[in-house]
């Protein structure tokens, strides 16, 4: 009676274990006894069993560097990316393409961006834009040092008061204006006593931008002071301290306006009299808005019964 059994050992790595037993890859052994695997051959085969279990093959060695590769290559395009994207980065660069205009108020040669397209840019960064913009109006060199102003108010940043206000002082009228302008997109109720102290300014566009700051500020602690610019200025700017009045809805204005509707001899003066007079909604102002609905401007007649309408009665123009 014979009987036997083949014992294969596949190789898995290169060590000692494996090379000194490559012989046993086909060991026939006869014996009438059951047959016994030597005890190295078991040793080297659980050698190799542990080596499969703690030991990664080549091909997933390649494959986890591979992506830990890139991994590393995509973090580094993004932290590229958000610098490029970043305020640092853009904000600087868009000053200067807003600030790169040719000279005179147009230009058919220029071939840029328009300015609301860059403004909008620099205003998607908010308050992170804010020093950036300091820093160019600080320096002098700009070209366009008014449309910087005006940013700076956009930007809603509270740093940028104080830079507002000392533009105000400015020899400049047209940055002046601008900053006046700013003070009143920036909303900041500090600025009111320095806008205040400007009305009596001999600039009609300056005072013309002062007011209207007041009017987007909203302290009520203006109107009278933008009464007395309704009274007493030219038309230029009476219009536009009329306009304030209203954005202010301050009952107390309602006997100025209701005399300048009656009285003012520019008709676009009274029909902003009338339009603010609507906002503020006062019903004490009806009598005087039904008389202004006969007016001799159609324009006037119209803002007329649309106020009316606002304070709640609707018929008259028949009246």
């Amino acid at each position: 009676m014979s009987g036997g059994f083949s014992v294969c050992v596949v190789p898995y790595h290169r060590n000692e274990a494996v090379e000194q037993h490559r012989f046993a890859r086909a060991v026939r052994i006869e014996s009438p006894q059951p047959a016994k695997v030597p005890d190295g051959l078991f040793k080297m085969r659980l050698d190799d069993m542990r080596s499969r279990a703690v030991r990664p093959t080549g091909r997933l060695q390649f494959s986890l560097g591979a992506f830990l590769l890139a991994v590393t290559a995509f973090s580094v395009v993004m932290a590229c990316y958000s610098w490029y994207r970043s305020a640092a980065w853009q904000v600087p660069r868009l000053i200067l393409e807003l600030d790169d205009r040719p000279g005179g108020v147009i230009d058919l040669g220029w071939r840029g961006r328009p300015d609301r397209d860059v403004e909008a840019e620099i205003r998607r960064y908010g308050a992170e834009a804010t020093p950036y913009l300091l820093k160019s109006l600080s320096d002098g060199r700009l070209t366009r040092p008014d449309l910087i102003i005006l940013e700076l108010g956009s930007s809603k940043d509270p740093r940028a008061l104080g830079p507002l206000i000392a533009q105000l002082r400015s020899s400049n009228d047209t940055l002046r204006a601008s900053a006046a302008a700013a003070l009143g997109r920036l909303g900041d109720r500090r600025a009111v006593s320095a806008l205040l102290g400007c009305l009596r300014e001999r600039s009609p566009s300056f005072v013309r931008a002062v007011v209207t700051a007041l009017g987007d500020i909203g302290d009520h602690a203006a109107v009278p002071q933008i009464v007395c610019v309704l009274e007493d200025n030219g038309n230029y700017i009476r219009g536009y301290a009329a306009e304030a009045l209203g954005r202010l809805a301050d009952r107390s204005a309602v006997e100025a306006l209701l005399k300048s509707l009656r009285c003012d001899r520019e008709l676009w003066v009274r029909r902003a009299a009338a339009v603010a007079l609507g906002r503020i909604g006062d019903p004490g102002a009806s009598p005087g808005l039904t008389q202004a609905c006969h007016d001799i401007s159609p324009e006037v007649r119209a803002a007329a019964a649309d106020a009316l309408r606002k304070v709640g009665i609707h018929d008259a123009a028949n009246r």
